[in-house]
């Protein structure tokens, strides 16, 4: 190429250059209207077990609403990333918005002639739940169709931020809300939802490429099991997703355990709302710093490390004289949790092959946290026949031997090489030889 060449080039690329994300009018609606969604979510799930507590009801039966908000992630995950697969993500998320609105609303109208019915709360929260998890698995097949490759795992990292800051703000604002009127957050979330709705409906963008027409289609259950069959062929992969399904149930116990001390201590809804929601303080700060962090440290130390640290932060909780301390541990556990997010999600982004996002981001949620339930069953009964320090100090037991194994396993010793071997095999550009002046 001559000298020439490359000055008619320059133009063409700076042209064809692909907009920051501040300035992707798509991307800043679909993160907004999650944004909404998430929180609304977030007050939700959290207001459940807060009616149950503070309506008489038992330790048990909060673990039961907690239970009916995790089984989705578990019975669904794999048909939801089936149909995130195969239709329209867009309509298929305002589909979502619409059916939680619903079955909110149904809800509401009911606790407004003063009566908690468990089975519809229970079965509403299940309702809610099913399709926040489809609704996550679309946005999260989605958001490469509405960004520059090059600013994927930007997009990725602000994306966890709007997920701990939905964080930080719905627990306190749930316990807000409860405070004035029990049904109040549930109405919230409602709007929130229908807001998600609006913003959803402005993107111009599509949300997929092209898809095989239906008789060209594989069998859902084929589908299905070529993304377990992909996952577990992926060592790696597999073992960060055993790791992290492992420490989420026993924070879902740590949790559970913290919302039943508070309330035996006397705390009001809205001081146990503005104590848990320390956590998401925690989750924003490790999720704006992660990207520091990634350039620093090698995929193993975070995943890890991460462990490693949860260990000496999760029997600490048992020490603290006063509860209204326990944002002093689950905040720095919340930063520890963005940064493996960001961390593990971004390598599986890059070497999970296009066609397949739906299903692979489905089969690892559904062994990532397809654990809760168990977590929230079992810590439940636990916490009630054992208490509070018992249990705590098990749990942190448990969480040693996890951190220990983790430190064996060859697989996440060795986790994000095949994306540095890759990187390594990619020949340096050639120099270009020196221009022979004119008329030499």
């Amino acid at each position: 190429m001559s000298a020439t060449d490359n000055l008619t080039a320059a133009p063409t690329a700076a042209a064809t250059e692909p907009l920051p994300l501040r300035r992707n009018r798509d991307f800043r609606l679909l993160w907004t209207g999650t944004a909404f969604s998430s929180l609304g979510s977030q007050v939700s799930t959290f207001a459940y077990p807060l009616i149950v507590l503070w309506s008489g009801g038992s330790v048990s039966e909060a673990g039961l609403t907690g239970a009916a908000a995790s089984l989705p992630q578990l019975l669904l995950s794999l048909f939801a990333g089936v149909m995130v697969d195969r239709f329209d993500r867009r309509r298929l998320m305002i589909g979502c918005n619409l059916g939680r609105a619903a079955a909110l609303g149904v809800l509401v109208a009911t606790m407004l002639s003063g009566r908690v019915i468990l089975p519809l709360l229970l079965a509403v929260a299940f309702v809610e739940a099913s399709l926040t998890v489809l609704y996550k698995l679309a946005e999260h097949s989605a958001v490469r169709n509405v960004v520059d490759p090059e600013h994927l795992s930007q997009a990725i990292s602000q994306n966890e931020a709007r997920v701990q800051g939905a964080g930080l703000l719905g627990q306190p604002l749930a316990g807000a809300l409860s405070s004035l009127v029990a049904w109040l957050p549930l109405l919230f979330t409602v709007v929130s939802h229908l807001v998600s709705l609006v913003t959803l409906s402005g993107i111009k963008r599509k949300f997929q490429a092209e898809r095989k027409p239906a008789a060209e289609r594989p069998k859902v259950l084929a589908d299905i099991s070529a993304g377990v069959k992909w996952l577990w062929n992926h060592r790696q992969l597999r073992a960060a997703a055993v790791l992290v399904a492992v420490s989420n149930m026993l924070f879902e116990v740590l949790v559970l355990g913290m919302l039943t001390t508070l309330r035996d201590d006397g705390a009001q809804q809205a001081v146990v709302g503005l104590v848990m929601g320390a956590a998401g303080i925690g989750g924003v700060a490790g999720a704006l710093s992660t990207n520091w962090w990634m350039e620093r440290l090698r995929l193993p130390v975070i995943v890890i490390g991460a462990n490693a640290l949860w260990t000496v932060l999760f029997p600490l909780a048992v020490f603290l004289k006063n509860p209204l301390l326990f944002g002093l541990v689950i905040t720095p556990m919340s930063f520890i949790g963005a940064m493996w997010t960001i961390a593990v999600v971004s390598f599986q982004v890059e070497v999970t092959p296009d066609e397949m996002q739906g299903r692979i981001a489905s089969v690892i949620g559904i062994v990532a946290f397809g654990t809760l339930p168990l977590g929230a069953l079992i810590g439940g009964y636990a916490l009630q026949a054992f208490g509070f320090r018992t249990c705590v100090l098990a749990c942190s037991a448990v969480m040693l031997l996890l951190t220990l194994a983790a430190v064996a396993s060859p697989s996440l010793r060795r986790i994000g090489s095949e994306l540095r071997e890759r990187a390594a095999a990619v020949p340096a550009p050639a120099e270009s030889p020196t221009p022979t002046p004119a008329g030499k």
